[in-house]
């Protein structure tokens, strides 16, 4: 029988010897069973006589050394003999008590960090989880050191800064394989003022890119430009930069005022009358449904005046007759001045109401009327409208379309002291039955003259008084009712000022009246206000001074330096003409300029829109205006001397 000790010591003896291909010890001594069957059981042991106490015949087997298995095993007790439940690592057999065998193949595990990991077998039992080397491109920290990907160029899915082909931010991202793009693609287009997807093109997709300048609306309402803002958002209203003003009839600029300083003349003045005599004191008019202008003037034949003409224009200002029509001839000492024309419309009428004064001798005059039809070719006889002693001048007329009516207002000295006198008459010139001359001013010891008469909601009439010694003169306004008397209490004295104020001239606006004059509270320097009275004649803001120039004033022509102001609805502004000296000593065609129109716009307040404009720019004197407005501009007449003696000039006044 092989025993276990002799099982160990044929193990030991063959794992020593080089030679030994046994795969384990267990074998060996499963040889051994099998080539001497156990018999201890069965024999007795005999002794051989060679004092063995085994019995057997054959002598204990000794080691090598001449230890005998016995010395053996006293002298390696830890040798197991797998008999006592415990098995043999690395024999090739998982036993009790062996979680692996060595050689087994890695298991999977998870680390520390929570990345995949192994566990080995070793000494037949699993091992700590090892993390991953070398690192995997998975944006996973494999190896636990608290670092990803970072043995490759890029942590994977990850993205970073990079500068494009035409500078702008783009980002690489990183890919599966943990490599980097070979360029950096741009980035989407953001509002910036910058082009971020280098496509030449800055913010584009956004209404406003950021810093670019767009359309934009201003405080006005109007269309001006400003800069976006960096939300790529239209400029705000408060930084929308207005545009310059332009003929349009808005306020483009913002400045509350509409079309300033564009306004003037035509180009080239129409001349209107031909003649070796002197041609004065245009009045004009306008028709709005043939749209044309009445324009009448005297022809001077004597010191007195002369002849009245009448002619047509159209809306250019070019005649529209063949020839001009005489309406009052001079006849040896009968001469004729001041006249003055209005268009007369109502329904089933349309004509032409002209006035004039009729001078008899140098001590007498009346005042006289005559229509003329729409087309300037018919018209009525001349009709005497005054029959009194004394002088009856200046007449100035206006029409009342509600009651078929004309106004005439007119300066007369029948009560030896020069008054002011206002009168209805019909189309046909005639005085309404039971209406006679009406007399207006009272002051007896002044003049009272150079009237004006306009239609409101009644009649407004203002006039200048000039008191003895000359150096004072006060302008003067009141109403008259529908049936032309006088409404009390409606004289008022609106200017009110120690200077000499003459030559007024009123427009009614809807609302109130505006009041031109001529004044010297500048003292020996004469210049053209603007005030604004109530619809009962008072003044309602501060005399404007219109011929003020930075602060010099500017004097006005000495002899004629009457102005002309009117009404326009459609943009509900004033017009004021004058005449003044201040291109006086100018070159105008090698000769002094002498004495040139200047116009100025109002708005309903009375603001002066703009600066002063000036109208002729020819040698000699202009003077006299005669305004009418035609809806889109205004038709203005004057006197002119340009040519060696005065003659009757045209021009339109529009925005250009």
């Amino acid at each position: 029988m092989v025993t276990a000790t002799a099982r160990t010591r044929l193990c030991l003896a063959l794992a020593a010897a080089p030679l030994c291909l046994l795969p384990s010890c267990s074998l060996i001594a499963d040889l051994g069973e099998l080539v001497r069957p156990d018999a201890d059981a069965a024999e007795p042991e005999v002794d051989d006589g060679n004092g063995g106490d085994d019995g057997d015949a054959t002598p204990d087997a000794e080691d090598a050394d001449g230890r005998d298995a016995a010395d053996a095993d006293a002298a390696d007790p830890d040798v197991g003999d797998g008999e006592d439940g415990g098995g043999i690592c690395g024999n090739g057999v998982q036993e009790p008590g062996e979680e692996c065998e060595l050689g087994d193949a890695p298991i999977p595990c998870v680390t520390t960090c929570g990345t995949p990991g192994i566990r080995r077998c070793i000494e037949c039992a699993w091992g700590a989880c090892e993390t991953a080397d070398p690192e995997v491109c998975n944006d996973l920290d494999d190896d636990c050191d608290g670092f990803t990907d970072e043995d490759f160029p890029c942590r994977r899915g990850r993205s970073s800064p990079c500068t494009t082909a035409c500078g702008s931010t783009g980002q690489l991202l990183c890919s599966t394989d943990c490599t980097l793009p070979a360029s950096c693609p741009p980035p989407d287009e953001t509002c910036n003022g910058a082009d971020d997807d280098c496509d030449t093109v800055t913010d584009e997709g956004y209404d406003c890119p950021a810093g670019a300048t767009a359309p934009c609306t201003t405080t006005c309402g109007t269309t001006g430009s400003g800069t976006c803002t960096s939300a790529c958002e239209t400029p705000p209203v408060t930084a929308c930069a207005p545009p310059d003003e332009t003929c349009n009839g808005a306020d483009d600029d913002c400045d509350g005022f509409t079309d300033e300083d564009l306004w003037g003349p035509a180009p080239v003045p129409v001349r209107i009358t031909n003649s070796p005599a002197a041609s004065e004191r245009p009045s004009l008019a306008w028709n709005p449904t043939n749209r044309q202008f009445g324009l009448v003037w005297q022809e001077e034949t004597g010191t007195n005046g002369g002849h009245i003409y009448f002619t047509l224009l159209d809306a250019d200002g070019a005649e529209a007759l063949a020839s001009d029509v005489e309406l009052a001839a001079a006849s040896g000492s009968v001469t004729h001045q001041h006249p003055a024309v209005v268009w007369s419309a109502a329904p089933g009428l349309s004509q032409w109401g002209v006035v004039w004064s009729r001078n008899e001798s140098p001590s007498s005059s009346e005042i006289y009327f005559r229509w003329v039809g729409a087309d300037g070719r018919s018209s009525g006889s001349e009709t005497r409208v005054t029959n009194a002693s004394g002088t009856s001048t200046e007449p100035t007329l206006a029409w009342n379309a509600a009651n078929r009516e004309y106004g005439i207002a007119w300066s007369d000295a029948r009560d030896a002291n020069r008054e002011i006198y206002f009168v209805r008459l019909t189309p046909a010139g005639t005085k309404p039955s039971g209406h006679d001359d009406q007399r207006i001013s009272t002051t007896s010891a002044c003049i009272s003259s150079r009237p004006w008469v306009a239609r409101g909601t009644d009649w407004g009439v203002v006039w200048c008084e000039i008191c003895p010694g000359g150096d004072m003169g006060q302008i003067y306004f009141t109403r008259m009712d529908d049936t032309g008397v006088q409404i009390p209490g409606s004289m008022t004295i609106p200017i009110a000022h120690a200077a000499v104020q003459e030559w007024p001239r009123v427009a009614w606006s809807g609302t109130g009246w505006g009041l031109a004059w001529v004044d010297d509270r500048e003292r020996e320097v004469m210049q053209v206000y603007f005030g604004r009275l109530t619809a009962a004649g008072t003044l309602e803001s501060a005399a404007l001074p219109l011929t003020t120039s930075a602060t010099t004033p500017v004097g006005l022509e000495p002899t004629n330096p009457v102005p002309a102001i009117g009404w326009d609805e459609t943009r509900r502004e004033y017009l004021v003409v004058w005449s003044d000296t201040r291109n006086g000593t100018e070159s105008c065609g090698g000769a002094d300029c002498g004495a040139e129109l200047y116009f100025a716009r109002l708005d309903e307040t009375g603001r002066k829109i703009g600066t002063e404009r000036r109208i002729t720019t020819a040698a000699g004197r202009a003077w006299r205006p005669a305004l009418a407005n035609r809806g889109d501009a205004w038709g203005l007449a004057w006197a002119d001397e340009r040519d060696g003696n005065f003659e009757i000039y045209f021009t339109t006044l529009a925005c250009r």
